[in-house]
């Protein structure tokens, strides 16, 4: 396992690409916490729910999920915002 003993933060880790991630990352050996809007359907060490467009939570972010697994060595910054409008 590459990742045994490592600890690591994926935000967008709800669905598509992030929840791939969080599990490729976990059968590796890593110990993760989740962030994104509603975390609850994720299999994850922590889970630290929010929303990246709220500055406080994502300055936040990278000590929260060290307080939370004890350190922090990766982190995949997979979140995305997209917005509609007319032209």
């Amino acid at each position: 396992m590459r990742f045994t003993g490592k600890t690591a933060l994926v935000t967008g880790a709800a669905g598509g690409i992030g929840a791939a991630v969080v599990r490729a990352l976990r059968a590796e050996g890593a110990r993760v916490a989740v962030a994104d809007r509603d975390t609850s359907a994720i299999e994850a060490e922590a889970h630290l729910d929010g929303n990246l467009l709220d500055a406080a939570y994502a300055d936040g972010l990278p000590a929260a999920a060290a307080k939370a697994l004890g350190r922090l060595d990766i982190v995949a910054n997979n979140a995305g915002v997209i917005t509609r409008f007319i032209a």
